[in-house]
């Protein structure tokens, strides 16, 4: 038996060799079509957010019409015995050119124009996901975040800053150029 000339044979194997560059094609493709993001966005981190909260809660921010305002959240439960300092949200620039965080202080924030949609005026998103599946499709990491339109997403380098521990990450608002 000639199996050089056997279609059925070349057919078995062509069929699952197109599939994986179907599947690649597809992965690689949308980043050569997809313009790049233009805003920067301004986001909040309280890390380690598991650890107790200090002595009678902590502050937060978030964005309406006016711009980023500070507001004191109250700790649920019995009020805490430690003198310990008030935990505080740190707030953060995102850098799209240069996949970079800055911290960011409080009067500056106030500074930006902000836009707290949560898709940006370019059509990107910030999107949380699982940064690890593990073995078998299990058992991640923890939680990171990505910038995604349509098909296309990228992986923020967010989760790098804080190692191994646990962060709340809040979205704020789109700085508007």
């Amino acid at each position: 038996m000639n199996t050089r000339h056997d279609p059925v044979l070349w057919l078995a194997l062509g069929i699952p060799v197109l599939m994986i560059v179907l599947v690649a094609a597809g992965v690689i493709l949308p980043r050569y079509f997809v313009k790049p993001p233009q805003y920067n966005f301004v986001y909040s981190v309280m890390a380690n957010s598991n650890a107790p909260v200090a002595a009678g809660g902590f502050y937060a921010y978030q964005v309406n019409d006016k711009g980023i305002i500070e507001r004191y959240v109250t700790a649920g439960g019995p009020e805490k015995t430690t003198a310990a300092p008030v935990d505080t949200r740190t707030l953060y620039v995102y850098d799209v050119a240069s996949h970079t965080s800055k911290q960011l202080s409080f009067d500056n924030a106030q500074k930006l124009q902000l836009n707290s949609n949560h898709v940006s005026p370019d059509g990107y998103d910030v999107e949380t996901g699982n940064s690890d599946a593990g073995f078998p499709f299990g058992g991640g990491e923890g939680p990171d975040q990505y910038m995604a339109k349509g098909s296309y997403s990228q992986r923020l380098n967010i989760a790098a800053m804080f190692g191994n521990t646990y962060y709340d990450f809040q979205f704020l608002g789109w700085v508007i150029k």
